[in-house]
C-alpha cells in the first residue's frame, strides 16, 4: 500500500517540479479511472485496498498543476486495456493497464505506443 509519507513525497514533488509531467507510472489507477476501467474489463476481485483513492489525490494534484499528462500507465489488473478520459478542459488522458503478452513503448517524441512481447 503506498504510505502517506509516499503520498506526501509525491505531492510535493509534483508541486515543486518546474516542467511538465508527461508520464505516470503507478502499480494500480487512480479512484475515478479504476471505475471507467470497469467498463472495459471485470476489476471487482481487485479493488480491494486504499491506494486508488490516494493516487487520486495525485490526479487532482496533477489536474490542479495542469500538467499536460500524455499517459498514466500501470499494471494491478494484468488486462491489456487503454481508454482515454477527459483531464484538462479540451484534453484527455490516456490510461493503459498492461500485462499480458503487451507492453508500452514511449519514444523519443513522447507518442505512447502498445508492442506486443514475444
Amino acid at each position: 500500500a503506498i504510505t502517506d509519507a509516499e503520498l506526501d513525497l509525491a505531492l510535493k514533488n509534483i508541486e515543486n517540479f518546474e516542467s511538465n509531467i508527461d508520464f505516470v507510472l503507478t502499480h494500480t489507477l487512480p479512484q475515478r479511472a479504476v471505475k471507467e476501467l470497469g467498463k472495459y474489463t471485470r476489476i471487482s476481485h481487485k479493488t480491494h485496498d486504499e491506494n486508488p483513492l490516494k493516487l487520486e489525490k495525485i490526479f487532482l494534484a496533477l489536474q490542479e498543476k495542469k500538467c499536460d499528462v500524455k499517459a498514466w500507465i500501470c499494471g494491478h489488473w494484468h488486462s491489456d486495456v487503454a481508454f482515454d478520459m477527459k483531464y484538462l478542459p479540451r484534453k484527455k488522458m490516456s490510461f493503459y493497464v498492461n500485462y499480458n503478452g503487451t507492453s508500452v513503448a514511449i519514444d523519443k517524441d513522447k507518442k505512447v505506443s502498445e508492442i506486443e512481447l514475444k
